[in-house]
């Protein structure tokens, strides 16, 4: 930009030349072309200078050339130009979807990163912390696959990348959140992003077998008539193959609760009960996942009573989920004689 006129012999220190790079330019050297005023690129350092070509308008006498025809375009001079356009990197990651799934799964979902600068992006890798929920309970990052593993990317490339979550059996039911974070093999441009994994509640009630005074997994008691026994039965809401008594799948969630119902205690030949309402159960209530309550069983015998063994079942429900365990109580009336 400059003044539209020279006199002769006049001289402009004004002129001044603005070059726009586009956001979409590859970083390198740019030159002019001879015959063009568009700029083209030439390989990073590569000594190539274009030239902005000077000209002016009018017929010139006193010169060394001379238009034939009055106000056409004279060449007058050039000088040269070259425009280094320095490398920018930049990257943007999309939000992943959040995951909800089950224990014992994978769940997935994914991630867009794209190129956003003007040079190439090599080995684009991913990291992430372990997930938490805030309270304690962990998804390790080694759970945590991303496919692929690495990209590189062009300018103005992108690339879809699968992110798997593996949730391990009895990891607890909650929200987990971590991040991601995405950056080329020299670690600039790096961005993170925020991973959320809701883990669906699974419910096992189990009565041990042979804990507290239950074994071979009946609760056996003993007392004459009038009188009563009592025992402990240990409930178990087990998060771990350690824990679990039977072979059904241990869950991941704590219980609010946990209910009782009590059979009539019977003899074998079915002649004589003793009624359910003679059987109290105390210290049920909530059991955090992976722990237990020792809960105790009291059987009050009726005065009168015949003398016999009696069998009945107690029937453990969990609050919420209604996973059930049983457990067989037998009372043995009257005096019981131990040979040794």
């Amino acid at each position: 930009h400059g003044q539209d006129t020279l006199e002769i012999g006049e001289e402009s220190n004004t002129f001044t030349v603005q070059v726009i790079v586009p956001d979409s330019a590859h970083y390198g050297t740019y030159t002019t072309k001879w015959t063009a005023h568009n700029p083209v690129t030439a390989k990073p350092d590569d000594d190539f200078f274009g030239k902005v070509i000077i000209t002016g308008v009018g017929k010139y006498t006193h010169t060394t050339y001379d238009s034939t025809q009055p106000w056409t375009y004279q060449l007058i001079d050039w000088f040269d130009l070259r425009v280094h356009v320095q490398p920018v990197e930049s990257l943007v990651v999309s939000t992943p979807g959040a995951i909800t799934t089950d224990h014992g799964t994978t769940g997935q979902t994914s991630i867009w990163v794209k190129n956003t600068g003007n040079d190439t992006l090599d080995n684009i890798t991913f990291d992430v912390t372990d997930l938490s929920d805030g309270s304690g309970h962990y998804i390790d990052a080694s759970n945590v696959s991303f496919v692929p593993s690495s990209v590189t990317l062009a300018s103005g490339d992108s690339q879809n990348v699968t992110i798997n979550v593996a949730v391990p059996y009895g990891t607890y039911a909650a929200t987990y959140n971590g991040t991601v974070t995405v950056r080329d093999d020299d670690g600039y441009p790096a961005q993170n992003v925020t991973i959320s994994v809701t883990v669906n509640p699974s419910y096992d009630l189990d009565v041990a077998d042979n804990a507290a005074n239950v074994v071979g997994g009946v609760l056996a008691l003993n007392n004459v008539p009038g009188a009563s026994d009592s025992g402990l039965v240990r409930v178990v809401n087990p998060n771990s193959e350690a824990q679990n008594v039977d072979p059904d799948q241990y869950g991941n969630a704590d219980f609010t609760d946990v209910t009782v119902t009590v059979s009539n205690l019977v003899t074998q030949d079915g002649s004589q009960t003793i009624a359910s309402s003679n059987v109290s159960v105390s210290g049920l209530g909530a059991i955090e996942s992976g722990g237990y309550r020792d809960v105790l069983v009291k059987v009050n015998i009726p005065a009168g009573q015949a003398n016999g063994d009696y069998y009945g079942w107690m029937k453990f429900t969990s609050v919420p989920g209604g996973s059930e365990d049983s457990v067989r109580l037998r009372f043995i009336v009257g005096p019981v004689e131990d040979i040794s």
